[in-house]
């Protein structure tokens, strides 16, 4: 019995924080094209991992988005109020 690729779940989630968003995205289409083509492979636990982990990080990163255009407008306003 052959076994696959092991993930390192500490150390995975921190390196996509310097990739691109293009990248993640790259990534998660490789991987499901993978899982479908081959999904009884010994590694296919090692890509669903990987989707989730690009995913997770795209997310955050939208939900940072939101958090300082919140912030942004929660200054404007504070400020053109006291105009």
């Amino acid at each position: 019995m052959t076994t696959g690729k092991k993930m390192n779940h500490a150390e995975y989630p921190q390196s996509l924080k310097c990739k691109t968003d293009c990248s993640l995205r790259y990534i998660i289409a490789d991987c499901r094209k993978s899982l479908e083509s081959m999904p009884d492979s010994p590694n296919a636990d090692y890509y669903a991992d990987e989707i989730n982990y690009c995913a997770m990080e795209l997310k955050a990163r939208r939900m940072q988005l939101v958090v300082n255009n919140m912030r942004s407008n929660t200054i404007w306003q504070s400020n053109y109020q006291k105009q």
